[in-house]
């Protein structure tokens, strides 16, 4: 086994086995962002999008529509763009991780109306869904994949006052949810005011 694992090494060079190895660990500088997040927004007269987050761990990079991108990692708070003009732009957020881009909050914020469509979940893992749509009454979920939920144990009032909410390709229906019965999962007042 030994000269077998020499031979290979030499074979391929010690540089090679070293990026190998570096691309197999998961936070090496080598990691590959994963599909992103993509949703669509009407801006009103203040040409802003704004898009709440909380808590800690985000890295990802986000795309503004407008030709505008830029990387935010730890705790970045409410992220913004001021447009040029009103219109509906799509924003693309690219975790940089499996993990970075765990939630978004919106919570009934300023301009949650403004959020129009989600259309591709992207491959980020989720930690939390609690107030994540809240009050974002325009919403349709037009994406055909689902979002990773297995992390996830709160969906408190996860979209509470989407009273237009609608998922035309019917892609909620395939949701999973965490398998770990260890786990206690909060559905209260998920679809609330629908």
């Amino acid at each position: 086994m030994k000269k077998k694992a020499l031979k290979i090494i030499r074979l391929l060079g010690i540089n090679t086995i070293l990026v190998l190895l570096l691309a197999l660990n998961s936070g090496s500088a080598y990691a590959q962002p994963v599909n992103p997040f993509i949703t669509t927004w009407q801006t009103d007269a203040s040409k802003i999008v704004q898009i709440p987050l909380t808590g800690s761990g985000y890295d990802f990079t986000i795309d503004w529509g407008d030709g505008f991108s830029e990387t935010k990692t730890g705790s970045p708070g409410t992220i913004s763009r001021t447009y040029a003009t009103a219109g509906t732009y799509t924003v693309t957020i690219t975790p940089n991780t499996a993990n970075g881009f765990p939630r978004i909050f919106l919570n009934s914020f300023a301009n949650k109306a403004n959020l129009m469509t989600i259309s591709q979940w992207g491959g980020a893992k989720w930690t939390s869904m609690d107030r994540a749509f809240s009050g974002a009454s325009a919403l349709s979920i037009t994406a055909t994949d689902v979002p990773d939920l297995s992390l996830v144990t709160s969906f408190f009032s996860m979209f509470y006052g989407c009273t237009n909410l609608t998922n035309p390709g019917g892609s909620m229906n395939n949701w999973v949810f965490t398998t770990d019965v260890t786990k206690s999962i909060t559905f209260e007042g998920m679809f609330w005011s629908c």
